[in-house]
């Protein structure tokens, strides 16, 4: 409940909220046409002008939602630089997460009620990406290229036409 009370103050876009909550606010956004999450996930850009920084640090492109059935499981948001410390520091000081797992350029977060954030600095890029995701997103994450290629064929076959 602590995670969700402090981030929902921070940000506009909630976790497991209708996608009917952000309608005014989102321009329909495709990636890769055949991925995975393309074929799983509505995504949408944010263009709502109001909302354009976290912790102090502006977006250097509009936040990207992914829905799925309707419901937010997902948001990224981009930053110049490599804030990668920075954004650590910021998000621990709200709140202690349950877990924290550190690798190369990239540290994860999992906080109460399967709450996660994921902050990636990509050098080629020289970006600083930062992902808050459920439960839902996260075991997507988990699942190896053949259970995700599996899923789909079989979401394809059940498809009505």
């Amino acid at each position: 409940m602590e995670f969700e009370k402090i981030f929902n103050k921070k940000f506009i876009y909630k976790l497991n909220t209708s996608i009917s909550n952000y309608t005014e606010n989102l321009k329909s956004h495709s990636i890769k046409p055949n991925s995975y999450y393309e074929q799983k996930y509505d995504m949408y850009i944010s263009v709502e002008k109001k909302f354009n920084s976290a912790f102090g640090l502006t977006f250097n492109r509009n936040p990207l939602l992914l829905f799925n059935d309707g419901i937010l499981n997902a948001v990224y948001y981009r930053f110049n630089k490599n804030q990668i410390n920075y954004l650590e520091e910021a998000i621990k000081q709200l709140v202690k997460p349950k877990t924290e797992n550190k690798k190369e350029n990239t540290i994860s977060f999992q906080f109460e009620n399967d709450y996660y954030i994921k902050i990636m600095y990509r050098q080629h890029t020289d970006n600083t990406g930062m992902c808050f995701y459920n439960k839902s997103y996260y075991m997507d994450e988990l699942k190896s290229i053949e259970d995700k290629k599996k899923e789909l064929t079989e979401t394809k076959k059940n498809l009505p036409f």
